[in-house]
């Protein structure tokens, strides 16, 4: 019997819902800096590895809040065996909120 893992997955793993609840909180939030740890995990072979939300959907929702830059960093990425991914990037989002 294979374990329901479908209960247990936050709205933000859910390709339908983690862009609004990523905007929302954005948008909430009060605070002068904001600081998004991200990857480039968009053609993984597992889908479960990939991002839900875009990279432009990223800065386009933090430049509503404030001056954006991004830094990206080489990054050894977990793998299981499954996936190869070539020029893999952590990505750090930096928001000077208005």
């Amino acid at each position: 019997m294979k374990f329901k893992r479908n209960e247990l997955k936050s709205g933000y793993c859910r390709a339908k819902t983690a862009k609004k609840l990523f905007k929302q909180l954005i948008e909430d939030i009060k605070c002068k800096l904001i600081v998004v740890s991200y990857n480039n995990t968009y053609d993984a072979k597992s889908t479960s590895s990939n991002n839900t939300i875009s990279e432009e959907d990223i800065i386009e929702i933090l430049k509503q809040k404030g001056k954006v830059t991004i830094k990206e960093k080489e990054y050894k990425y977990f793998n299981a065996g499954k996936t190869d991914l070539k020029g893999h990037k952590e990505l750090l989002y930096i928001c000077e909120v208005k």
